[in-house]
């Protein structure tokens, strides 16, 4: 990621970004550290921004209730409802 900051903007997204960790999905201060000046964070007002948009467009979800089952991947049931057509049709407005 670094060689490639170095020679293009790269916008990183990640839900995990803040947490310090080398662990993670990658070092963020190690790439604050190299890129210095070129290594650029949202402002606070930004970031505010980006939350309340996604919770605008997510506010209908505390509407709804989603209730999930756990299939074992061979039953015949799940084989039966994973074919084509029936993929098709759920994609279908």
């Amino acid at each position: 990621m670094l060689k490639l900051a170095k020679k293009a903007k790269v916008i990183g997204i990640s839900a995990t970004a803040k947490i310090q960790t080398v662990v993670g999905n990658y070092d963020i201060t190690y790439l604050q550290n190299k890129l210095e000046r070129n290594f650029e964070q949202l402002t606070d007002d930004e970031f505010s921004l980006l939350c309340d948009d996604f919770n605008k467009k997510n506010e209908n979800y505390t509407q709804i209730d989603i209730h999930t089952k756990w299939f074992d991947g061979n039953s015949d049931h799940i084989k039966k409802f994973l074919t084509i057509k029936n993929i098709k049709s759920l994609y279908r407005r």
